[in-house]
């Protein structure tokens, strides 16, 4: 027997932090990390929850005391064994501080020089996890061993020396990983605005083979601020647009309508949500102070018809965030100084109870699909399987 108790998409969901009682400042996610930033203090957590809508639980894994001139990196990384990393920069002191919270405690690695930006790649071998970091006009390799997140360790040095270049000016860092297959890379935005050649490029580095890989120099016609790395293409981000490019010379390229969507480029952001292979895009509509948010498949090349599967409009939070957090979308959005979270996903979740049957049985089920100012019904054949042994009974729709 198979009975649908409803199709969950974009509600409220609260989350409860142990220690957290005063819902302000500023929240980052990751995987089924969270930190938080609040009163001069960064409480590290790792959450869970029973299911879509469901409220989130999440317990402390410890907490550090901002200093003096510390300022909070924008991106927090989950990582193997429940690693919890965030980032704090000092500018009066020119270092970094890299912080790995987990169960066994809290470890500082301080990193001399300004980060500009990280990125994780997990299991590069058996017992390490890859960190990169991006600084002025290099990016440092580092390794954090998987089950003592205080060993850390410097892999590599990237400079323009070993990519043959005269600049190299790193801005932000993503990374790609095969599923299929043992490769990856780290993908490097490179804008040296002022630099000798002006260059603006995506430079890779082979995390299985450590060693510079294929680089992809970007169109002069405006200049790169952001990119998201998805498996067939890279999404780049300028002041003038957003378009999509490959690494491989497979003559991919596509662009986001802008124009058609009125939202102002430069009173906006882009959050990259790897693992899901999307990019949501967030700002202002032209002309007001309303955002509109616009959801952006990646790798997607072979369906474009589902390239952009969501847009929103008429937000009107004062800040609005998006993060990928136990494998859907969470938006956090404050307005007023109260912050909320909204939890979604690329597709809607149907939620659905079963009873054991005696043989695998048919059911037709009659889906109503339904926004603001449409609907649409259609019907559907769910299989409901008969359990084996001790499984749970399985469905597979038709």
């Amino acid at each position: 027997m198979l009975t649908i108790d409803k199709a969950f998409y974009g509600a409220m969901v609260a989350i409860d932090f142990e220690g957290i009682t005063d819902l302000t400042g500023n929240f980052y996610f990751d995987g089924n990390a969270a930190v938080v930033e609040n009163n001069r203090k960064l409480s590290f957590q790792t959450c869970t929850q029973d299911g879509p809508g469901k409220n989130v639980s999440c317990k402390a894994l410890g907490s550090y005391s901002l200093k003096s001139g510390d300022v909070t990196g924008e991106k927090i990384l989950s990582l193997t064994n429940g690693v919890v990393l965030a980032w704090v920069t000092n500018f009066s002191n020119n270092r970094t501080t890299l912080l790995a919270a987990s169960e066994n405690g809290l470890h500082a690695f301080v990193h001399p020089g300004i980060v500009l930006d990280i990125a994780k790649y997990l299991k590069a071998t058996a017992s390490l996890d890859y960190i990169a970091v991006a600084e002025d006009n290099a990016v440092v390799v580092l390794a954090v061993n998987i089950n003592d997140s205080t060993e850390w360790q410097v892999i590599t040095t990237l400079t323009a020396t070993n990519f043959d270049e005269t600049d190299f000016c790193p801005v932000e860092i993503r990374s790609q990983k095969l599923t299929a297959h043992p490769w990856g890379w780290f993908i490097i935005l490179s804008n040296c605005n002022n630099g000798k050649n002006y260059s603006q490029e995506i430079f890779t580095w082979a995390v299985t083979k450590d060693t510079p890989t294929p680089a992809l120099p970007l169109s002069s016609f405006d200049s790169p601020r952001n990119i998201c790395a998805f498996m067939r293409e890279i999404l780049v981000v300028t002041h003038e647009r957003i378009y999509g490019v490959s690494i491989a010379d497979d003559l991919n390229y596509w662009s986001v309508p802008l124009s058609t969507f009125n939202i102002d480029i430069d009173r906006s952001q882009i959050f990259c949500l790897e693992s899901q292979n999307l990019a949501v895009f967030i700002g202002y509509v032209k002309g007001s102070n309303q955002r509109g948010t616009v959801f952006i498949r990646g790798n997607s090349g072979y369906r474009q018809d589902r390239r952009y599967p969501h847009i929103l409009e008429g937000l009107s939070s004062d800040r609005i965030h998006a993060h990928d957090f136990l494998g859907s979308i969470l938006i956090s959005a404050e307005e007023f100084g109260e912050i909320g979270f909204v939890q979604t996903y690329i597709d809607p979740v149907v939620a659905f109870t079963t009873k054991s049957v005696q043989a695998d049985t048919v059911v037709d089920i009659e889906v109503t699909v339904q926004n603001a100012s449409a609907s649409a019904k259609f019907t559907t054949h769910v299989t409901v399987k008969k359990a084996t042994g001790e499984e749970v009974p399985t469905l597979a729709a038709e």
